[in-house]
């Protein structure tokens, strides 16, 4: 989404849509479907990735870290479950970033 709106619009403002709409996407999943359910974890996951591209390292990091509980709370019977691997890696990513942007 972020890349559609890159051609057409300053990049801040690009990333001010995206890290709108994975907040509203939080926000409705777990009004609509609950804390426990796969679609609120892909939010979750979603807003991280957002965020580790506006580079808000902190809420990055945060939100990264949500997601990967998230994950491992509702894919609890399932230790190797794709969307627990990709919030480890999302945490880990932020991690990453954070790191980064404080040695700078």
């Amino acid at each position: 989404m972020i890349r559609l709106y890159k051609k057409a619009v300053p990049e801040e403002v690009a990333t001010a849509i995206a890290d709108r709409a994975a907040q509203e996407a939080v926000v409705v999943t777990l009004r609509t479907r609950g804390d426990r359910h796969p679609d609120y974890v892909a939010a979750l996951l979603t807003r991280a990735y957002a965020y580790q591209y506006s580079r808000a390292a902190d809420e990055s990091l945060q939100a990264a870290e949500e997601a990967y509980r998230s994950a491992r709370a509702v894919f609890s019977d399932t230790p190797q479950h794709p969307r627990i691997i990709e919030g480890r890696s999302a945490s880990g990513s932020s991690s990453r970033i954070r790191l980064k942007i404080t040695a700078s």
